[in-house]
């Protein structure tokens, strides 16, 4: 099983958010790697993370000048082998395990990948974060895919998603939310626009 671990959910205004992979085996047997092919070389046996990129598409993770930003961090006997951006529209990171120190997940074990600095600016939607499975004995080649909302602060019912939205139409200004000390009202103002409700 793979799953992000709360949270899910990405402000679409440019700041870093922390998220967590993590892969389950839920089967009842250990998950075994592929022995390396010749002795001191490394197992075929990897797992890949992907993400597209993009400069305005809204299934995209981020534009390609804030993938850059994105740091992800392997599980302990597992090393990254490479990290790049392809030539398909994708930023990839691939990770294989130390054969000489883990030959195996046990039944129930998870991997864990801490990813950093994600940040995008792409309009509010779903996107995908694809974990593909290399050469795991009894199972193949495979990938499995974890969804990722980029959201805006505040639930707009039109755009039928996100926390936040400026608005579909016309000049779009940021919203401003101040707290009323005096009274039970929260007071929302549109900046630069001179214009706010209770």
């Amino acid at each position: 099983i793979s799953t992000l671990v709360q949270p899910r959910t990405l402000l679409n205004d440019g700041t870093p958010r922390d998220l967590l992979l993590r892969l389950v085996n839920t089967s009842p047997d250990p998950v075994t790697f592929t022995p390396p092919p010749d002795a001191g070389s490394s197992t075929p046996t990897a797992i890949q993370l992907s993400v597209d990129i993009d400069d305005a598409a809204a299934w995209a993770l981020c534009k390609s000048d804030e993938v850059g930003s994105i740091a992800v961090t392997p599980p302990t006997d597992w090393n990254e082998e490479h990290a790049g951006k392809t030539d398909t529209g994708q930023m990839t990171w691939l990770f294989r395990p130390d054969y000489s120190k883990t030959k195996q997940i046990e039944h129930n074990a998870a991997l864990e990948f801490p990813i950093k600095g994600v940040r995008t600016t792409l309009p509010p939607g779903f996107t995908n974060l694809y974990v593909t499975l290399q050469e795991f004995p009894n199972y193949g080649t495979q990938t499995v895919v974890t969804q990722i909302e980029k959201s805006p602060l505040v639930y707009n019912k039109d755009l039928n998603s996100g926390l936040l939205s400026q608005g579909t139409t016309g000049t779009n200004q940021t919203l401003t939310l101040k707290g009323n000390t005096t009274g039970d009202l929260m007071l929302v103002e549109q900046s630069g626009a001179g214009s706010s409700a209770h």
